[in-house]
């Protein structure tokens, strides 16, 4: 939108002016943390900063503060998306991480929710991810993380299995969000 309005403004046309409400604020809205290193806590602070309600799940519990109003733990993930508005998950990848946001989490997510994955490609899972966001499930997703990176013999694969680039509901970067 930034290009459009500046593109447009050279030609007087003032559609983007404050207060015609053609986007929401996030201002109020609430974003969840999956997750709470390093990534997670400078993301609660920004957040914070821009009025957002901060709520986060992680593997025990974070304190409530300033920053973080309501702490989940990872047995509790399905109740913890069902009341944000954007998930950003921020995990490694382990055994414990491997799908750990699945099918089930994707059903418990809000209609308008919006995923962003910045920590590791499978600790979404896969089929789950492309299924809620070709159904419309989920508003929509950014993700940096993949599944497939390329390799000495290939050196352009798609970033996964399923043809995520046909989805209009997804932003796609190729692991740079760093």
């Amino acid at each position: 939108p930034i290009q459009d309005a500046d593109q447009r403004l050279r030609q007087r046309d003032w559609t983007y002016q404050s207060g015609r409400q053609l986007h929401g604020e996030i201002a109020g809205e609430v974003i969840g943390l999956v997750g709470y290193g390093h990534i997670s806590r400078t993301i609660a602070k920004c957040a914070s900063a821009f009025g957002m309600h901060v709520h986060v799940v992680n593997r025990s519990k974070v304190p409530t503060s300033d920053l973080v109003e309501q702490s989940f733990d990872l047995n509790e993930l399905q109740q913890f998306v069902s009341g944000v508005d954007y998930v950003v998950v921020a995990l490694p990848h382990t055994p414990e991480t491997e799908g750990l946001i699945d099918s089930k989490v994707f059903a418990a997510m809000r209609s308008n929710a919006y995923l962003c994955n910045v920590g590791r490609g499978p600790v979404v899972d896969e089929k789950a991810l492309f299924d809620a966001l070709k159904d419309g499930r989920i508003r929509g997703a950014a993700i940096d993380t993949w599944y497939v990176y390329p390799s000495a013999t290939d050196t352009g694969p798609s970033p996964g299995v399923l043809p995520f680039e046909t989805l209009s509901n997804l932003t796609m970067t190729p692991h740079m969000s760093g």
